[in-house]
């Protein structure tokens, strides 16, 4: 375990601790104010405060867990979509983090267009059953309209062309109905195609920014790459220059005590005959 493996697990351990105490504080109450709960209105509010926060905080303390099992795994810090290893500085900033930016991007994106398509197929529905109701009421309108013929069969040949004339604009009336209904379903049908289409739009914009990023990223790091090849280059230069001169400098050493050995050998007999001389 790295020791920036160690410090996270220390910032998990203590989130998941201060997570724990907050939802004990938020569910407690003392003994003596438990007397005073008798209407159920205080109640039904306790239960929601425990339900909101159990809802939110649980699935955090699940994450938290997660991570803590990843560290003990050594599979710490890798996206679990794609794999790249996730920046140290989005770590430190959200320690149970799961995905890179790229891919929590790409979630958040897919996420939304399903959260448009439900919201679309709920306005279809909708108006699917809005069809229904209309055609069970002009099934109840036709019915009551054969009810009252029966019962005008006993009427004056007036009454019945009144009838017959009545009956003819009801129909008129349904087929206007239908017309526009039809209209409607038209135009609801052209809206949905629109909106569609908008949000095919958006998806390909946000993807096509987010490959751009992405090929930008990785020319930056090419480049960023070729600088520091660069750099080793001239360092490992640098370096056998030294080395070199080192070495010359060691062979050079030698070469200058030789000399210095033979000139030392060539001076001695002469002192010797000077001594010899001086003696004489």
């Amino acid at each position: 375990m790295t020791s920036f493996e160690k410090m996270m697990k220390k910032k998990l351990e203590q989130l998941k601790a201060n997570i724990l105490s907050k939802m004990q504080k938020a569910t407690y109450v003392p003994e003596e104010e438990k007397a005073d709960i008798i209407d159920l209105t205080s109640v039904e509010k306790i239960r929601d405060v425990e339900s909101i926060i159990s809802s939110i905080d649980v699935d955090i303390l699940k994450l938290i867990e997660k991570a803590l099992e990843k560290i003990e795994a050594g599979t710490y810090g890798y996206c679990e979509n794609c794999g790249v290893k996730i920046d140290k500085e989005r770590l430190e900033e959200v320690p149970y983090v799961r995905y890179c930016v790229d891919c929590q991007e790409k979630i958040e994106l897919e996420e939304k267009v399903a959260k448009l398509e439900k919201e679309e197929m709920t306005l279809s529905s909708v108006s699917h059953a809005f069809d229904e109701v209309s055609q069970d009421i002009e099934g109840e309108d036709e019915r009551e309209t054969e009810v009252e013929a029966r019962i005008g069969k006993g009427v004056t040949e007036e009454s019945e062309e009144e009838e017959e004339g009545e009956e003819v604009e009801e129909e008129e009336g349904e087929v206007e109905e239908e017309e526009i209904q039809s209209v409607e379903i038209e135009e609801e049908e052209e809206v949905s195609e629109s909106l569609r289409k908008k949000i095919e739009q958006e998806v390909e914009e946000e993807l096509t920014q987010i490959e751009g990023n992405k090929e930008e990223e990785e020319y930056y790091q090419e480049e960023e790459e070729e600088e520091g090849e660069i750099k080793r280059r001239g360092r490992r230069k640098k370096e056998v220059a030294e080395k070199e001169e080192k070495a010359e400098k060691k062979r050079k050493i030698p070469a200058e005590r030789r000399k210095k050995e033979k000139e030392a050998r060539r001076s001695k007999p002469k002192k010797r005959a000077d001594i010899k001389k001086k003696r004489k």
